[in-house]
């Protein structure tokens, strides 16, 4: 019956709003944190962010990284995380952050990236089972922020999915 009883509760503790704790090493799996790379050569910190497991977009024709979005110690997901580095003195474009709260995660993650934002997310992290988990709370909603930023998106299943 174990295996039963484990499905089962899978699905109703985050129904009833319990979500799980994750370990060091399971939250490493899911998202990562953006190093310092300002005042690094290109190459440098391309390959630094590339260890992590996250992609890199370089705007500007310079050598040295000036600035960064995200900035050094943001959560960003491991999945679909860019970190974008500045050189040149080009300046960051900035971005209004669409309300997501209610879209499943699919919905929501395909919104905030075709932004050009990185998405951090809280929840349940299986969110493609079943017809998937809702977004039940974000970070950043309605506000003007730098392309590259993370927005933090909770997840939970609302349909008992799991």
């Amino acid at each position: 019956a174990a295996p039963y009883v484990s499905e089962f509760l899978k699905g109703a503790l985050p129904y009833l709003g319990y979500q799980p704790n994750y370990t060091e090493e399971e939250e490493a799996k899911l998202n990562v944190k953006v190093g310092e790379h300002s005042n690094k050569t290109v190459s440098d910190a391309l390959k630094e962010i590339q260890k992590l497991g996250l992609k890199a977009e370089v705007i500007g024709s310079g050598a040295t990284v000036i600035s960064q979005m995200p900035l050094a110690g943001t959560k960003i997901s491991k999945e679909i995380g860019k970190v974008i580095l500045y050189t040149d003195g080009e300046i960051s474009s900035t971005v209004k952050v669409p309300d997501v709260v209610g879209k499943n995660a699919d919905q929501a993650l395909k919104i905030l990236v075709d932004l050009g934002l990185n998405v951090s997310i809280a929840g349940v992290s299986d969110y493609g089972r079943g017809v998937g988990a809702t977004v039940i709370s974000q970070s950043e909603k309605g506000t003007e922020v730098s392309k590259g930023s993370a927005i933090t998106i909770t997840l939970r299943y609302l349909d008992g999915t799991e």
